[in-house]
């Protein structure tokens, strides 16, 4: 199974999107422009039905997140980049992912890998990449036991 690192809409998202201007307008002879009645009674028990299953969609939401964070854990998708310090000129590569929140926000987690030239000044070297991994689940291990995450 491969996991998808993307947004889930959970009771916020799916209170906004269903309490939104989601039902088209009609144009009536009487009235004007309008809603269809049953479509907003339907709407309604949308949002009525998500409500009522609130605690559900948390628990679901949590669980979802847990297997994203440990999936990040695992299998961390790295970007390594170049950066050039401007007081010593010396170029050292960083290592960044994301850690899944709640709500679907994310948030970065950054290490310094080392000098530049340890690495042949290539960001994509395996060797850059390898240390990155062991790096970044240090990191992320420690920051979790932490609660910094």
């Amino acid at each position: 199974m491969k996991l998808q690192r993307t947004t889930y809409p959970f009771y916020n998202e799916l209170i906004e999107l269903f309490s939104g201007h989601i039902i088209p307008k009609v144009q009536t002879k009487r009235t004007g422009i309008a809603a269809p009645a049953e479509l907003e009674k339907i709407q309604q028990d949308v949002i009525n039905t998500i409500k009522k299953n609130k605690n559900a969609l948390d628990e679901i939401e949590g669980s979802i997140l847990k297997l994203l964070q440990y999936h990040v854990y695992l299998f961390p998708q790295i970007y390594v980049a170049r950066t050039k310090d401007i007081k010593t000129d010396i170029e050292y590569f960083t290592a960044k992912t994301f850690w899944p929140l709640e709500g679907g926000k994310r948030k970065e987690v950054k290490i310094y890998l080392g000098k530049a030239e340890d690495f042949n000044n290539d960001t994509k070297s395996p060797k850059a990449m390898k240390v990155a991994h062991v790096k970044m689940k240090l990191t992320i291990a420690r920051r979790m036991k932490e609660g910094s995450l």
